[in-house]
Order: C-alpha cells, then sequence, then structure tokens
C-alpha cells in the first residue's frame, strides 16, 4: 500500500536527520529499508533498560551517538519510545528463541553437557547486533550466516571490521565465507528467489557458508 503524504514527508525529514547523524561515518552506512533507524532505536532502548543491546551504540558514530545515550539526548526521543513496543517484543521472541535452540540436543550434547558447533542464519539481518552480542557465547562455537541485501552487508561488514578494531582485537571475524570463519556476511537479494531465472538462495548459503 502506500504511503499517505504525512508518511512520505516524515520519512524524508528522518532520512535528512539521519543523514546529518552520519555526516561524518566512516564507515558511511547506507539507512537500506531504515534498517539505520531500528539500531539508533535500539540504542536508545537500551539505554532506557528497555532491551539489554550494549553493542548497538558501539555501532554508530562517535560524533553523533550521545543523542541516544545521555540524558540530555535520550529526552528529546523519549517520545519515541512507545512506538518501538514492537522491537523490545521482538528482542525478547527471537533471543528466547535462539537461547532454547543452543541449549536443546541440537546444540548441547545431552550426556555431556558439551557445547557443539551450531550454525544460525539470519534473513534480512539488517544492522542485527546479535552476531556481536553472542560472539563469546556458547563456547564461542556459534557459526552466525547473515543474509541481506549487496549494499547492506557492505555497509556491515565494515561496522565489523570497526567493531573488531576499537572494542575486541581478538575476535576472530573474517566475514568472507573463509572456512572456520565465525561470521558469514552473504549478500543476497532474496527478490531473485523468483522469476524465470531464480538463484537458489539453498545453494547460495551452501557456497559462501561453509
Amino acid at each position: 500500500a502506500s504511503q499517505n503524504v504525512f508518511g512520505v514527508i516524515s520519512d524524508a525529514a528522518t532520512g535528512v536527520i539521519f543523514s546529518l547523524l552520519h555526516a561524518f561515518d566512516s564507515c558511511e552506512i547506507k539507512d537500506s529499508s531504515k534498517n539505520l533507524r531500528v539500531l539508533w532505536v535500539r540504542a536508545l532502548l537500551n539505554y532506557r533498560n528497555k532491551i539489554d543491546d550494549d553493542i548497538a551504540q558501539e555501532l554508530l558514530p562517535k560524533t553523533t551517538r550521545g543523542l541516544v545515550t545521555s540524558e540530555s539526548g535520550a529526552k528529546l526521543l523519549d517520545p519515541i519510545l512507545k512506538f518501538a513496543e514492537w522491537i523490545e517484543a521482538r528482542t525478547d521472541f527471537i533471543d528466547t528463541s535462539l537461547e532454547n535452540y543452543l541449549t536443546s540436543p541440537a546444540c548441547r550434547d545431552a550426556e555431556t553437557q558439551t557445547d557443539l558447533e551450531c550454525n544460525v542464519v539470519l534473513f534480512g539481518a539488517g544492522y542485527d547486533t546479535r552476531a556481536l552480542r553472542y560472539r563469546h557465547k556458547h563456547s564461542e562455537k556459534i557459526h552466525f550466516v547473515e543474509v541481506d541485501l549487496p549494499e547492506v552487508v557492505d555497509g556491515k561488514r565494515k561496522l565489523y571490521r570497526k567493531f573488531q578494531e576499537e572494542n575486541d582485537p581478538t575476535w576472530d571475524f573474517q566475514g568472507d565465507g573463509i572456512d572456520g570463519a565465525k561470521h558469514t556476511l552473504v549478500p543476497f537479494d532474496l527478490n531473485n528467489c523468483g522469476g524465470d531465472d531464480p538463484t537458489s538462495l539453498i545453494e547460495t548459503l551452501r557456497k559462501e557458508g561453509k
């Protein structure tokens, strides 16, 4: 369905605001499908103790992240929190589901209670922070495979490398489908699954995810 005039104006205005917030961002991240805006809201929700996500703020530009990580800045944006309940609910649901999976027989030896190697695939991952939040959990045996549009994957690879350099130099992120990598970023447009000459998502994951 098409947006009404208010929606169009609102999107245009917020687009300009987020462009300014990232004006001096060396990573040059693009706000594809409003994923970047969700990242800012997640940082605000964490600051207000609505969700547990201390990674979100680390992925934002240092020069402007104070807007959602300081009391003065957060007060300005608090009114939008009532519209962010779906982010809280989704975070709780997915995190709980992931924890249940990691403690299931598929990921933990029932006899020895030893953590097993496990794959976690995120479709339309956007700027989801889960791979970073879980990077040292489950005995570091989780292989995250994140699938999204090429421009989003490109931006996220830059953010991951920046996070590694600034926050966790020992983290072994590679992100290029290399054997042994704990995280793999797969550029893929799900729209390509259809049409006259479809591309197989499963085959792409087998090739890139290894």
